[in-house]
């Protein structure tokens, strides 16, 4: 019941920080137009795409080894602060050396998003302090707190002055702001079992190797959801770019519930996986709970598409309608995609995984110039849906043909006691 009661809670929180973040996508989409939306979606998608090995997977990794290793949850996450701190000074080192290349207008946003995705990054990180002694009230109100700020400043910010720079310079200070909110409220919730203190640096090359499974996971759907902007604003250019992540913004949104759920059920389905039958109840259920989610956003999509579009955009993203049918499906097969996955995350096939997540995006950046060329975004969205549909195949064919090696397993093994 208390897990329960805190996995609504931290729930409550998580759903807050969608609210805000799609309310400020779509004030900024509305005020910017297309095109300057567009400009900003390509330099946000830049930066995530960068933060790819700061991040390294580590969320995820950290969790599990929250239901395997309890007893080393602050050790392990002062490891994984040392490693962050490495790839943040690595990569924001490289970047500079990309400025010269660049205008000063780009060079100042890219910098300004590249520091925001940084800091969001680390709060990430000081978040997951609330799971270790399962303080999912000082999570809620903490994630709040943080999302209403950058919710007021953000709208207060395009109010008075519309524009890409300035909207990319308040979103910077915005994510500097919650971070540091969030570091001082985890070392509030960790006091009674210590603090998280960065740990040896001669620890990163061991923590790396144990997170690289999990990092290249990460990296491959980062990829998948943001290299797409790319794609969009080199064929068709920042007025399109802005239409489609318009849309894409819906999606994202609504799909960061997926990452929510499955953050708070992988340590109770990781010490569950060791006992086929527990494993099949609480699989069932995760599932069946993934799917409704996307179904229901797949539906308000689908039927309310024109009125939705008028009411949140605006006449000038009229484009948009024709193409929220193939959005509502891919937001239901991301949720299925990710439910799927986290089973077999809990039975510890992550590597397997992640080998067929880079086939499918393998296989939909190599049919992505073709099929654009021919069929323009519809086309590119269906080829994502067909590709995700081929993915969750291949994850319900793994986790069955594992499920039906632990039952042989467990067979054996009583076998051999009686």
């Amino acid at each position: 019941m208390r897990y329960l009661s805190g996995f609504l809670l931290a729930l409550c929180g998580h759903v807050l920080r969608l609210a805000s973040g799609m309310v400020v996508f779509i004030v900024l989409a509305r005020e910017l137009g297309p095109s300057g939306f567009g400009i900003f979606s390509f330099w946000l998608a830049i930066a995530t795409l960068l933060t790819i090995p700061v991040n390294f997977g580590f969320a995820t990794m950290v969790l599990r080894s929250f239901g395997a290793e309890s007893e080393r949850a602050v050790a392990t996450l002062g490891e994984i602060l040392a490693a962050k701190s490495v790839l943040a000074l690595g990569v924001g080192a490289a970047c500079l050396f990309a400025l010269p290349w660049l205008s000063t207008a780009s060079a100042l946003v890219f910098l300004c998003l590249l520091s925001a995705q940084f800091a969001e990054s680390f709060s990430e990180f000081y978040n997951l302090s609330f799971r270790v002694n399962a303080n999912f009230r000082g999570e809620t109100i903490t994630a709040s707190f943080v999302s209403a700020f950058h919710l007021v400043v953000m709208l207060v910010a395009v109010w008075l002055r519309p524009g890409v720079t300035v909207a990319a310079s308040v979103f910077m200070v915005s994510r500097i702001v919650g971070l540091f909110v969030v570091r001082a409220h985890a070392a509030k919730s960790l006091r009674a079992v210590g603090s998280v203190r960065c740990g040896s640096f001669a620890s990163v090359p061991v923590t790396l190797r144990r997170a690289w499974a999990y990092a290249l996971e990460l990296g491959l759907f980062t990829l998948h959801s943001q290299f797409d902007s790319v794609i969009v604003k080199a064929m068709l250019g920042v007025h399109w770019l802005g239409i489609y992540q318009s849309g894409m913004k819906l999606v994202q949104g609504a799909s960061r519930i997926a990452p929510v759920f499955a953050q708070v059920l992988l340590p109770e389905l990781a010490r569950s996986a060791g006992d086929a039958a527990q494993f099949r109840r609480l699989a069932t259920r995760t599932a069946g709970t993934f799917v409704l989610v996307g179904g229901a956003g797949c539906a308000l999509l689908t039927v309310g598409g024109a009125p939705l579009t008028l009411a949140l955009f605006g006449s000038s993203y009229l484009s948009l309608v024709p193409l929220l049918g193939a959005f509502g499906v891919f937001l239901l097969l991301r949720f299925a995609e990710t439910g799927v996955g986290l089973l077999l995350v809990a039975r510890n096939l992550q590597g397997i995984k992640v080998w067929l997540v880079g086939l499918q995006i393998g296989v939909l950046l190599g049919a992505a110039w073709p099929v654009m060329r021919a069929h323009g975004l519809e086309g590119w969205l269906w080829l994502n849906n067909m590709t995700l549909a081929a993915l969750l195949l291949a994850y319900c064919a793994l986790l069955a043909l594992s499920q039906r090696s632990s039952i042989v397993a467990q067979r054996l093994t009583a076998g051999k006691g009686t």
